[in-house]
């Protein structure tokens, strides 16, 4: 059927959304933009202990601007769980309804006897006298609401003028999906920011009451329902279509004089069941004073009665922290030069008392003294667990201060205020305020029997994450050194970042990078962005997208390495795993990796069994537990500990390729020229081991070039691939040996299958399970297939999709954490090409497509974020049956370049932001990719503290910080850096910490103090025939004697020297009398640039045989600082600060202006000229991106007109054309050019043009989305648009949110398609007052989707269901991120 005009809809349709003008010479034509997050920013408010899913499970949740994300403490680290972000509104702050927690007994040493009831389950996970099962605790199972959260996440929201509350618990009703609980209740509407409530949150310590406050005004307080109460409700109303989940019995409004700095809950006594104490810090005028409200928690919250009101003195006017006490009725107010303990707050006047501490702890300057002139403050406090016996009587916490130094108080109930001092160490990261300790009170992975002098087994485990810098996980033990775990990346904040593409090595200038030109590249994009600040947390990172594979084994076992296996303990000991490796010279290694998290791996002397003298081609476990090894010589069989029991030796044989899978051999042997396979299976009798009569060998006619044997549903099927390009699939069996079913052939160049593996997948249906082969192709290719075994006498390959990895060969092998053990079979594979390392997941729809869901796999380590990963030469895991945990088989061994790493895949199924770092000694500032020098060239800024006397708080001026501007040379691939050779001596640090830099990484200064960098830029400048590489660098120099911040422009020519080292040499520099924040190149010996509110051009000339800039031509008449300029001859762009974007042709030599934006006020940040279509988009510090198109040049148009706007959660501050998406991007060739932009808080987002079509289906699709529950939960409930497609569409209409439809693909799944289903036909609201849809009948909204669907040309017209194939198929290509 021909795709229906736009012009030619029909009356109704046409009725319903008129058309809107398609744009021509004279107009803009009609566009949208889709965008969707790379990258969510890391920036975190808060960090809480939370166990939001499970009793059983240490979940530790990240709360964000805009959503929270989940991890769990596991195996001594956090992994990633889950991300909600589905709020649509800002959390302003957040707290924990906790479930009581028992009384924690003390284990006495010397007795075996352990009181398990009696004890919290958290401590039950790491008993000392016991190894726990990972990821599991030993508790009563057989609690009426075990299976329910113990815990309950709490938060304050803010969307627009609406204020609301949000409890959260979550669940996981199926193993990849987390179905999460929450409740909504409104907080009263505030015109004044000041006055709208949530700006603290304070939860009582027994769960009984919470209060919510505004920052001055007024404060709520709410009455909770016991946790057991809530949660048998919840189970009371399972099965229904919403759970009742309803925390709150009764609220109570109160109004207060001030401002509210602090808000706790105080611990009452523990005979005081019902009494309930709330205190607030309130600040009124020039008077600070503390309020108490106390009341009876079994009455009405009515008869809560007036605060009572102490006033502090002024030392204490302005606390950092308030701490409650727990063993007894007061608190703690930390300040910035003293710490002060209240108590006696309920019997009248409060007993103040100032906590006397080391001399050394607010004295103690900055560890980065260069960061700021004044001393650190304390920003955050932890209270860890103790024992109840302990903790009955002495009360502890940690102090944090914003430079990571930590303190350790100790007060006890007999001595207060006097206390005990320790300073634990220091966590060398920058902290604000998220920082916790875990409910832990054990080592987990080094038990040892607690002795009588022992205060407690064990360290506490501290989280903090870092505030433009990296957090950590810490483990804090006594009398030893503070320990760091795991290290916690941060990207922000980003100030620049560039893009190379990994195949190229490189990237394409802007007028280059047209359709006509563009060349279609086979990598991906990789994106590099500068981070952190200072000398100690400076870095270059790498922004990766996927899933992590931590490494917890490392070793150096060389290169040369043919084949890799996973096998059990050899010596029958279950001391650890076997790493058996066999080389190109035909000779074999075996290898043990001991149990343990510090394990290093061992060669054996002892082979057991194993022959290493010889080249192996497999090995493999049997389901009966017994090691199988077939190499060139022979085929051995024997048992862990013991010895050989089978041996076949191959005589006048040669063997080509072997497989094993579980008792069943399947071997490709060559003899006087004839090719042959033999099958046989091994038999265990009364605990002896034999080998079946092999078949009859099956002669072939090429070389086999892959063997593989899968079984499904009881029936063996062996798979050969052969060097012709055919795929030959076999019935095997003990009886009947191989029986051939089927041969297919790869109709395509270099189409030789060298890997096959065979997955599960569920039907949509319900019609029993369906089968995908997987076929790695030599040509760079994996061909996906439908595997139909139920065919009579037959089997059946229907082609699903061909997915492209590159241009080597592909191996793919069966994920073993998605092992089926019912059906012994995987549903999820691995897939190793080259550079490119990927998890591969597919999903059938109605309609029987398989569409491939394909993840990264990128190596890291806990406490090493610099691994660069490069091509993978050999991936292995353990044989599912020989798995004795589930954890175990999360275990993923890799070799490359000749070092083995034994790593961990992650929990998480969904992938998320994995971070390469490249530490620098600086601040770094700008950041480009050298095309000609295939570096990334960084701008830092590196600081030299000179020393001077401390006095009152604060240096005095003789303790001077010196900024100089360097210049590193960044390998991106080996994080080498090269330093330039002529620059100023280098910059030396003797406070240089041991091991913070790499080799080579020194800067050189390219300045003097006080300069800082503001642009980077790569000339390829010709001069009089002459061609030369140059660097020009803008900058902002320090002030001068007129008090006034001005720039300049430096140029460095750029040579190699005969060692291939990078050498510049200056070539010239202009002075600005106001800082240059851009430049461009405008030809071939030209350069423009704003410095101010001037735009200005200069060329290099000749004089007297050297180079030399000389001024042309000037605008100075731009409204105001030009902040960016960019050049698409012959025009010439630049933004402004406060005036958007102006365009500027050279006309008789002088800048003529041609257009500007039609809404002159927008305050500019960046822009870009895209490549493909008349137009500019630019951001502004509103946080718009706006499409504005371009009049054709000659016309009587003066201005930009706006296309769209898009309206994100912060200001982008860069746009960068981005080149291609990944190799297996569906359609790669139809994609248009996408666009990444990044904000300060390390946000990245894609934008992706859409014309009308394809924008109205969207638009369509959003507007039913946001009314659905399931994917905007919240939002939902709220007011929405009243037509699923506007009448007249406005600016921000023009916005797709891809968040929201990629909510669609991902909670639909395989149901994506009966989703949309659903919500097409649901009846339209039949409340008059409530309806907000065009559409009279359902039947009336879905014949307008498929016609919306038809405009779109997205096929589907053979039907209803045919269409939502369709465009679940679009939505999958469109969304696909860029990495």
């Amino acid at each position: 059927m021909e795709t229906s005009p736009m012009a030619h809809r029909n009356s109704k349709a046409a009725a319903r959304a008129p058309p809107i003008d398609g744009g021509t010479s004279s107009g803009p034509p009609t566009m949208g933009v889709l965008t969707r997050t790379v990258f969510r920013s890391p920036v975190t408010k808060l960090i809480l202990p939370a166990r939001i899913r499970h009793r059983h499970k240490n979940d530790v949740v990240f709360v964000q601007e805009t959503s929270i994300e989940i991890k769990e403490y596991i195996h001594g680290n956090l992994e990633h769980i889950a991300v909600k972000d589905d709020f649509g509104a800002t959390i302003r702050s957040a707290g924990v309804i906790r479930e009581p927690r028992k009384r924690i007994m003390k284990v006495e040493p010397d007795t075996e006897a352990d009181d398990e009831s009696a004890r919290d389950a958290i401590l039950r996970q790491s008993s000392a006298t016991k190894q726990p099962t990972p990821g599991s605790m030993d508790i009563d199972d057989t609690h009426p609401l075990h299976g329910m959260p113990p815990q309950i996440l709490v938060m304050a929201l803010q969307s627009g003028p609406e204020d609301s509350l949000l409890f959260l618990s979550a669940s996981h009703d199926e193993p990849d999906a987390l179905r999460f609980r929450s409740y909504q209740i409104p907080l009263p509407a505030k015109k004044e920011q000041s006055k709208r409530l949530g700006k603290h949150i304070a939860i009582d310590p027994r769960s009984r009451a919470m209060a919510v406050s505004a920052s001055s005004g007024s404060f709520v307080v709410y009455t909770l329902k016991p946790m057991s109460e809530l949660w048998e409700e919840v189970k009371s109303s399972e099965g229904l279509r919403e759970e009742s989940f309803h925390p709150v019995i009764e609220e109570r409004h109160v109004q207060i004089n001030g401002i509210i700095q602090k808000m706790e809950f105080l611990y009452p006594s523990t005979e005081d069941q019902d009494h309930v104490i709330l205190l607030l810090v309130v600040t009124s005028g020039d008077k600070t004073r503390v309020q108490i409200c106390e009341w009876d928690n079994s009455r009405d919250l009515r008869e809560i009665g007036a605060p009572k009101s102490h006033p502090l003195p002024t030392a204490l006017r302005c606390p950092l922290l308030l701490i409650p006490f727990t063993i007894v009725t007061g608190f703690i107010l930390v300040c910035e030069g003293s710490i002060c303990v209240f108590l006696d707050i309920l019997t009248g006047e409060p007993r103040l008392s100032y906590v006397r501490t080391p001399q050394d702890m607010h004295q103690t300057g900055a560890r980065e003294p260069g960061s700021s002139r004044r001393f650190p403050l304390w920003t955050a406090w932890a209270r860890p667990l103790r024992r109840d016996n302990y903790a009955s009587e002495n009360d502890v916490f940690y102090l944090c201060r914003e430079d990571g130094t930590v303190q350790f108080l100790e007060f006890r109930l007999d001595s207060i205020p006097q206390n005990a001092f320790h300073r634990p160490g220091e966590l060398l990261v920058n902290v604000d305020t998220a920082f916790a300790a875990l409910d832990l009170a054990w080592d987990r992975f080094q038990p040892r029997t607690p002795t009588k002098d022992d205060q407690w087994e064990g360290g506490d485990i501290l989280i903090v994450a870092g505030d433009m810098s990296d957090g950590k996980v810490v483990r804090m033990a006594a009398r030893r050194n503070a320990e760091s775990t795991q290290s916690i990346p941060n990207w922000t904040p980003m100030v620049d970042f560039c893009t190379i593409n990994s195949f190229s090595g490189g990237t394409f200038a802007q007028e280059t990078h047209r359709p006509e030109t563009r060349p279609l590249l086979d990598g991906r994009e990789r994106i590099f962005g500068c981070v952190g600040r200072g000398r100690n947390h400076g870095a270059v990172c790498e922004m990766r997208l996927g899933i992590e594979a931590c490494s917890r084994i490392y070793s150096e076992v060389g290169d040369q390495i043919a084949g890799l296996w996973i096998l059990p303990d050899i010596s029958g000991t279950n001391s650890g795993v076997c790493l058996l490796t066999t080389w190109l010279d035909d000779t074999a290694m075996l290898l043990q990796i001991p149990n343990g998290p510090s394990s290093e791996i061992l060669e054996l002397e002892d082979l057991f069994g194993i022959q290493t003298d010889s080249k192996t081609f497999a090995a493999g476990t049997t389901s009966t537990g017994h090691i199988v090894q077939v190499t060139a010589h022979s085929l051995r069989v024997f048992e862990p500990g013991h010895s050989v029991s089978v041996v076949r030796p191959f005589e006048n044989e040669r063997v080509i390729l072997a497989c094993i899978w579980s008792e069943a051999i399947l071997i490709a042997t060559e003899r006087n020229g004839d090719l042959c396979l033999r099958y046989v299976e091994l038999k265990v009798l009364s605990g002896q081991v034999s080998l079946g009569r092999a078949s009859g060998p099956i002669l072939m006619q090429a070389e086999p070039s892959c063997l593989s044997i899968q079984l499904i549903e009881g029936v063996k099927y062996a798979f050969i691939g052969d060097n012709t390009g055919k795929l030959h699939v076999f019935v095997a069996s003990s009886t009947d040996g191989l029986t051939r079913k089927l041969t297919f052939d790869f109709d395509e160049e270099f189409a030789i299958c060298d890997s096959v593996t065979l997955l599960r997948q569920e039907s949509q249906v319900g019609s029993g399970d369906h089968y995908v082969l997987l076929c790695g192709l030599r040509n760079g290719s994996l061909q996906t297939f439908l595997f139909d075994p139920h065919l009579p006498g037959s089997v059946n390959m229907s082609h699903c999709e061909t997915l492209m990895f590159g241009k080597t060969k592909v191996s793919v092998i069966a994920d073993n954490t998605s092992w089926d053990p019912s059906r012994s079979l995987c549903s999820r594979a691995i897939v190793l090409c080259g550079k490119n390392f990927c998890r591969l997941t597919f999903r059938l729809s109605a309609d029987r497509s398989c569409n491939a869901l394909i993840q990264s796999i990128w190596l890291t380590a806990a406490n090493d974020t610099e691994i660069y990963q490069s091509a993978l030469s050999a991936v292995a895991q353990s044989d599912p049956w020989s798995v004795d945990h589930e954890d175990e088989s999360r275990l993923l061994f890799c070799i490359q370049d000749g070092h083995f790493y034994g790593t961990e895949l992650g929990l998480s199924l969904r992938p998320h932001t994995v971070v390469r770092h490249m530490r620098v000694p600086g601040t770094p500032n700008r950041i480009m990719f050298s095309n000609h020098l295939q570096k990334l060239v960084v701008a830092c800024t590196t600081i030299k503290v000179r020393p001077g006397p401390i006095t009152n708080g604060q240096m005095r001026d003789s303790n001077k910080r010196l900024l100089y501007p360097t210049l590193m040379f960044l390998d991106p691939d080996d994080s080498t850096i090269e330093s330039a050779l002529d620059m100023k001596p280098e910059l030396h640090d003797e406070n240089a910490r041991e091991g913070q830099m790499l080799p080579g990484r020194t800067p050189r200064i390219i300045g003097r103090s006080g300069m800082r960098v503001l642009g980077l830029l790569e000339w390829k400048a010709k001069l009089e025939g002459r061609s030369f590489l140059l660097l020009a660098i803008n900058s902002m120099r320090p002030r001068n004697e007129g008090n006034r911040i001005t720039g300049i422009i430096n140029l460095y020519t750029i040579t190699k020297d005969p060692t291939d080292q990078i050498a510049l040499k200056s070539s010239g520099s202009i002075k600005c009398e106001q800082r240059v924040y851009s430049l461009a190149q405008y030809d071939e010996s030209s350069l423009v640039y704003t410095s101010g509110t001037a735009l200005h051009l200069t060329t290099l000339e000749n004089a007297d045989g050297t180079s030399k800039l000389t001024h042309r031509m000037s605008w100075d008449r731009l409204r105001s600082e030009g902040v960016s300029v960019s050049v698409r001859k012959p025009y010439i762009y630049v933004t402004t600060a406060k005036h958007s974007i102006s365009v500027f042709v050279i006309e008789r030599n002088a800048f003529r202006p041609l257009f500007t934006d039609e809404d002159g006020a927008r305050p500019g940040l960046h822009h870009i000229v895209l490549p493909t279509h008349p137009m500019v988009l630019a951001s502004d510090r509103n946080g718009v991106v706006a499409g504005l198109w371009q009049p054709p040049f000659g016309q009587a148009i003066n201005s930009f007109r706006t296309v769209f706007e898009a309206v994100l959660p912060g200001p982008i501050r860069k746009l960068h054309l981005a080149l291609v998406k990944t190799p297996w991007s569906a359609e790669r060739e139809e994609v248009e050019d996408t666009i990444i932009g990044s904000s300060l808080d390390g946000s990245f987002y894609q934008f992706e043009l859409l014309d009308e079509a394809k924008w109205r289906l969207l638009r369509f699709l959003q507007n039913l989305c946001e009314r659905n529950g399931n994917i905007c939960p919240l939002k939902h409930l709220k007011r929405h648009r009243q037509r699923l497609e506007p009448l007249v569409p406005t600016k921000r209409d023009m916005h797709i949110d891809g968040d929201i439809l990629w909510r669609l693909i991902e909670r639909g799944g395989r149901y994506s398609g009966m989703m949309i289903q659903s919500m097409l036909e649901e009846a339209p609201d039949e409340d008059p007052s409530r309806r907000t849809d065009e559409f009279e009948t359902s039947e009336e909204r879905v014949a307008r989707f498929s016609e919306i669907v038809r405009d779109a040309a997205l096929g589907g017209d053979s039907g209803e269901n045919d269409s939502v194939e369709a465009v679940v198929r679009f939505l999958r290509s469109m969304l696909q991120p860029i990495l």
